[in-house]
């Protein structure tokens, strides 16, 4: 596939003929990654070996462990009921209205 974009997250693609590559990274105390995922406010998300999915702030380095796989990611953390751990209360009340939570 060739990726995504919702505005608040960036999903990129990975492999394929498009002529991307993948951003292979290491994570200090998180082990090696590829980066799948990107917001507008420089956190870029990796899917690390073992599946799950680590927070790196790439411009101020902070790193966290925030899901365990990217069904997780995606369901609980960005449009789920973490969604404020993701953007904000504003980010997780839009969220909760479009699913018809709120």
């Amino acid at each position: 596939r060739n990726g995504f974009n919702l505005d608040e997250v960036r999903i990129h693609a990975i492999g394929g003929d498009f002529g991307w590559q993948l951003e292979i990274v290491n994570v200090q105390g998180h082990g090696r990654g590829i980066v799948f995922a990107s917001d507008p406010s420089g956190f870029q998300y990796v899917i690390r070996e073992d599946g799950a999915i680590v927070s790196l702030d790439h411009d101020g380095g902070g790193v966290k462990a925030i899901a365990a796989d990217v069904d997780d990611f995606l369901r609980h953390y960005v449009f789920g009921e973490r969604a404020n751990e993701f953007g904000s209360e504003e980010w997780a009340k839009e969220v909760a209205v479009a699913l018809g939570k709120g």
